[in-house]
């Protein structure tokens, strides 16, 4: 069996310009055609979020995530897909989109791997033909009312190469050395940018390779 080459791209300040999930929260707690529980203690933890972090107690991703319980999945899916399209497309990396086209005609297996929410993620699809999306799932009751937690491993940071691991089939059959990583964070990504043979860094309109 030949090698699979893939090009893999985080999302957030990498393909769009924004971190997204800080933005979405954002973006949901002010819909004010919504009727959503707690409202304003929700947007009072979003407020106390720094001291939160300082103090240890939640990461800033763990509060963000916590709040969104008690949103219905179909509420999150209603403002994902308005907040893609009014606040991701805006957004979008030009330069990295063409990378991103020069590898898919190249033929790579094109993956984006990233610790953005699913809810609003899924809609790239429409606009930017990847082969796999690769994400933070939330999780939801039998309700479909959502609990504020993380569906299996959280690709952030390590959890990038796990969830790769879990998720890709052909996984060991990947042509790492051949195989492409961008993103705008050297540091949190280092275990996948080791693992690659093409590491790239993204500042804005700037890639410049790893090492």
């Amino acid at each position: 069996m030949n090698k699979i080459k893939v090009a893999l791209f985080d999302f957030c300040k990498t393909l769009v310009k924004l971190n997204t999930l800080g933005e979405f929260v954002n973006f949901c707690l002010n819909n004010e055609n919504l009727h959503i529980p707690n409202r304003n203690l929700k947007k009072f933890l979003i407020y106390i979020k720094p001291l939160l972090s300082r103090m240890k107690i939640y990461s800033s991703r763990q509060i963000e995530i916590k709040v969104l319980s008690g949103f219905t999945k179909d509420n999150l899916l209603k403002l994902g897909k308005e907040f893609y399209n009014f606040v991701i497309k805006p957004n979008f990396n030009a330069v990295v989109i063409n990378e991103f086209y020069k590898l898919k005609k190249e033929g790579y297996y094109t993956v984006i791997i990233s610790a953005a929410l699913d809810v609003y993620l899924q809609y790239i699809i429409y606009d930017l033909p990847f082969d796999k999306i690769i994400c933070t799932e939330l999780i939801f009751d039998e309700k479909g009312v959502c609990l504020g937690k993380v569906k299996g491993i959280d690709p952030v940071a390590t959890g990038k190469v796990n969830k790769l691991k879990s998720t890709l089939d052909f996984f060991n059959d990947i042509d790492f050395e051949h195989s492409y990583f961008f993103t705008d964070d050297p540091v949190g990504d280092i275990s996948l940018l080791k693992i690659v043979g093409n590491g790239f860094i993204v500042k804005n309109a700037d890639i410049k390779r790893f090492n």
